[in-house]
Parts: structure tokens; sequence; C-alpha cells
């Protein structure tokens, strides 16, 4: 929705307005001269902004300036994009939906986790169980895998050989003798570099090192025999410090663990004890069902490691996180003894923790459901603790709120996450009714919460609440969520087709618009609309400006919650809707 100056000037009787829209045409008429330079374009514009009838209209709170820049003056289109939100992208593959055979000659695949770059692309790892002389022999059975998809959807053959890499477990880079290796997780040095992280032989935790080409860099470097992820259906998360090491997170003896490695890959032996840290949690009590893994990051301004999991015990299940400090020691300014654990369920009923989110404030936000209580359906909710792990006393009671949204038919959702515009996306499968049986993990379903966990209406067009993608069939991998460039949501998992007699397994991946609706142009944050501050932001933006030469000179007030580019360029990606920045 484009609001022409004729039409902005002609439903005003105020004459600065009608002013400052006459200005607004000769700028329009500038900016249209191929014969001016950027640079003295956005000089004009920022002259223009300092100008007596544009102060002395838009000194207002909430005003129409954004209406001013980014309709009238820019030709862009204001936040009524709602009608694209939470639709499959066209641009991607065609339709918005890949579904592909990961390997060439795989028996079996299993998806783990994917991670976007900066450039938009998408690395995808995988287990791959792969015979048929696609790869030398010594390499067939269970093994690593990745792949990278370009923008479009397609694989990037200029990634590893032909778009793909795979590797096993060996005793050396040149040895015959290989072993079943399968990947959980993986993240991204600064430099490009992948890291994977998963499970070599006899259970040991282990690392593949990739360059940005995909092509192996430090194979399969292990922890030691003693770090082994050995709770079932834990796996080994990677996250990456600042200095590019390599920390692997694990559950070994029902209790949180940490390696560290070298930005190469070498164990760290400074860190903890021999390189492997250790801590139990001082309320684990007896009778403990399982103690998974969940999510593990290295917070930015800190570099201190948090993870969470969820633990089930006789009497329910709590989320328990944790964080180290830098030296591989349980951080004890975290709520005293650096755990906190939170009650999702009293009673022994579905209850889970997805997945982390930084806050401004230096805490955190975790994505949970659980059953809030007796009678009471399993809700969708969230944590969100203070930076020194107390609890945020606004979010619902004792820092945990629980949604009106249930686990239930006909969405059982198995992943979350919440985005730079503090909403949270919950991705599941559909049940549906498959010849007279009902059939867990079909067609993937989500929903979009606000941040005060209320159902977001504009998500998916309209109220609908779910709505149904590719048929994933009966064969449930490990749904992830993940955002691309430019605000694309994408959501992926292993699928197989809807013959569920079928053997086949495949790679399924959506790539959905994701816009927000809030108003865009308060851009810094500070409550106020400044034409010189957030104006001039949008401005130097849209001119194709980036970092300190969008920030510089702006004069953003230090109590801002956004003043750097990084901060400023989420804002306007997730709340203005801006493409390409």
């Amino acid at each position: 929705m484009t609001m022409s100056i004729e039409t902005l000037a002609s439903n005003t009787e105020n004459n600065g307005i009608k002013t400052v829209c006459a200005w607004l045409r000769v700028l329009q008429k500038l900016r249209n001269l191929p014969a001016l330079g950027l640079r003295a374009f956005s000089g004009i514009v920022s002259a223009f902004f300092q100008s007596r009838p544009f102060k002395s209209q838009f000194s207002l709170r909430r005003s129409a300036l954004g209406v001013f820049v980014s309709s009238a003056f820019l030709g862009v289109s204001t936040p009524a994009l709602a009608q694209l939100v939470g639709q499959p992208d066209p641009t991607f593959n065609g339709s918005g939906v890949l579904v592909a055979s990961l390997f060439p000659g795989t028996i079996e695949q299993r998806f783990a986790d994917m991670v976007v770059q900066p450039d938009g692309k998408t690395v995808v790892v995988a287990s791959c169980n792969t015979t048929g002389g696609q790869l030398p022999s010594v390499d067939d059975g269970w093994g690593f895998c990745a792949f990278r998809y370009n923008l479009d959807g397609a694989v990037d053959t200029t990634f590893g050989v032909n778009g793909r890499w795979k590797a096993r477990d060996r005793n050396s880079p040149s040895s015959l003798q290989t072993y079943d290796s399968f990947a959980n997780s993986v993240a991204l040095q600064s430099d490009g570099s992948i890291v994977i992280a998963g499970v070599c032989r006899n259970n040991e935790g282990c690392l593949a090192l990739l360059t940005p080409a995909g092509l192996s860099a430090s194979v399969f470097r292990r922890v030691s025999a003693t770090f082994i992820s050995n709770f079932a259906g834990s796996p080994i998360k990677v996250a990456i410090q600042s200095d590019k090491k390599i920390l692997l997170v694990a559950v070994v003896n029902a209790q949180p663990a940490v390696a560290r490695f070298s930005a190469l890959g070498v164990l760290d032996s400074t860190y903890g004890t021999a390189g492997v840290a250790s801590a139990t949690s001082p309320t684990t009590p007896a009778g403990l069902h399982y103690y998974i893994l969940r999510d593990a990051y290295v917070d930015p301004t800190s570099g201190k490691l948090l993870g969470v999991a969820l633990r089930s015990l006789v009497a329910g299940s709590n989320a328990e996180i944790f964080r180290f400090d830098t030296n591989g020691a349980i951080d004890g300014t975290f709520d005293a003894d650096g755990f906190v654990s939170v009650l999702l369920s009293s009673a022994n009923t579905r209850a889970d923790a997805f997945s982390f989110a930084p806050r401004a404030d230096g805490g955190v936000e975790v994505a949970v459901l659980g059953n809030p209580g007796a009678a009471v359906e399993i809700k969708l909710g969230s944590i969100r603790r203070l930076a020194n792990g107390a609890a945020d006393i606004n979010h619902g009671t004792n820092g945990l709120r629980w949604s009106s949204v249930d686990y239930a038919a006909p969405c059982q959702f198995e992943a979350a996450k919440t985005l730079p515009d503090k909403k949270t996306v919950f991705a599941g499968h559909t049940s549906v009714n498959i010849a007279g049986t009902w059939r867990a993990a079909y067609d993937v379903c989500r929903v979009r919460l606000n941040s005060d966990l209320t159902i977001d209406s504009s998500f998916d067009a309209g109220p609908t609440l779910f709505s149904s993608g590719v048929s994933y069939g009966g064969y449930d991998s490990s749904l992830k969520i993940a955002v691309g460039k430019d605000a694309k949501l994408i959501i992926a998992d292993g699928c197989k087709p809807d013959d569920l007699s079928s053997t086949a397994r495949n790679f399924c991946m959506q790539r959905y618009d994701y816009l927000s609706s809030d108003n865009c142009y308060d851009i810094d944050g500070d409550g106020l609309v400044n034409p010189l501050v957030d104006g001039l932001a949008l401005v130097r933006a849209q001119l194709g400006l980036r970092g300190n030469a969008v920030t510089d000179g702006l004069g953003i007030s230090s109590s801002a919650p956004r003043k750097d580019w990084r901060a400023l360029r989420e804002f306007m990606i997730f709340s203005c809707g801006m493409r390409g920045l």
C-alpha cells in the first residue's frame, strides 16, 4: 500500500504539511536526475530534515513521519504487507517448498540441523547411510553429511563436491578403517567455516570442521572416552565463541558437560579439566527418567555458555537452564548456583523446552510447552530470566507465562524460535486420519505468538491458526526453524512420501515470508519518532548506505534499545519489511 504525496496533501488542511509535501515533490524529481550522485542527494535529504517546515511539523510522538519518508517520498510499501505473512515464498524452488534426496545412493538419511549463512545460503547437515558406489566403499555406511542451498532453493554446486560433502569417523585421514558417525548440530565460525557436531564411535562426542567451500579442514576430532552422550535421545550441540573457539555441549551421566576446542579443532586443555567441564544440578532429585539437552548458545556480550535441558521426573518435568563461565566453571552469579529449574508439568504429561533467545537486557527467553495445572490442556509458553538468572516478574508468574494455544490435534508442536521482533514461531506436525487411523507427524503446522503470547492473527494471512504445507509423511527426524535473509522463515525436517509403507527418506524444507505488521517508524525504539534520527536512518538505509554510514551523526540516545547498525537493521527487516539490507 503506497500513499502518494498528492493523496497525503489533499487529506490535510495543515499548511505546514502541504509545504512539506511540496518539498517532497521536489526531492522526488531530484532523485530521478541521473546526474545527481547518491552522496549529493543524501546531503540534500539531510538538509531537508533540518529545515524549519519539516521540524515544525514532525516533532511528534508516533507521527506520520514514516508515511512521509517510506510511502510518499521513497515509494516503499508500509507495513501493510500482512497478506504475505506466513505464506510460502514463491522465489524458493518456485513454490516455497523443497523435497529432495540429500545424497545420491542413500539408503536412509536423517536430517539433523541447518544454519543460514550471512549471504542467505542455507547449510543443511544430516546423517547419511550411503551405498552403491556413490563414494569410495570405505565411506559407505552412516556418516556426517552436509549440503548447501542457494537462495532460490537450488543446490549450490560450489560447495563440497557438486554441492555435497560426506565423511565418516576414522583413525586418521588415510585410514581405511571407518566408523558410523551421526550428526546432531551445525554452527558457523566468523570466517564462514562450518562446524558439525555429533556422535562417533562408542557414542563419543566429536566434531568435523569444514572450510567455507565445504571441504574437510579437520575431520572427526573426538573429545575423550569420558565425553559420551550416554543419555538416550540427547543430542550434542555446538556453539561458537567470538574468538572462533568451539564448544561441544552434551549430557554426560545425566548432567551437562562442555568440551572446548580451538578454532582449528584441537581440544583446549586450559578449559575445565583437560578440556572438559561438567556440573551437577543442586536440585537433581531421585527418580530421573531422562535429561535431554535442547539448546545451547554463547552469550555475545559476556562470552558465557548457556544451555537448556528438559529434565523428566517421576512426578513431572522441568526446564533446566544452566550457565558456564568462560573458563569452564559453572557460573555462580547465575541464580546463585548456575542453574535455574522451572516446573513445566507436575503430572506425567507432555512437556518440552525448545530454544533460547537472547534478550536486550542480557537475559534469556526459552520457548516451552507444558501443563499449567490439573485438568488443563497442555499449552505453549515461555520462560523469561534476567541476566543474573532471576525471574522476570513482569512475565506471567515467576517468569513463566502460558498462552491460550493447546498442544493437541490438529498440531503437535516440536520446535520453536523467538525472532528479533520478540515474536515466537512454534512449528510441529498435524494429526491426520488415514484409512481410519489417526497418524501424527504428517503435515507441517505453525503458529506465531506475540511477545505477550497472544495469537498473532496477522500470521498466515488471517486468523487461521494452522495450515498445512507439503505432506511430510509418517517419518519425523528433527524439525528445525531458522531465519533466512530478508526475514525469511525456514522450517525443515526429514520426510518421506505420502505412502507410509515406502522406505524412501527425503529432506523437506519450506520457506515463508515473515514480515511484522508493527509500526516501524520508531527506528531506535526510544518511544519517539524523530525526523533527525528515525527518519534519516530510514532514508540512509533505503539509499543503500550501511553500517556506520547509517548511524554516524544521528545522535541516538544512550537509553534507546537500538543504537548500532546491527540492531537497526534487524528492526528494519522484521518490523518494516525492508528487503536487501
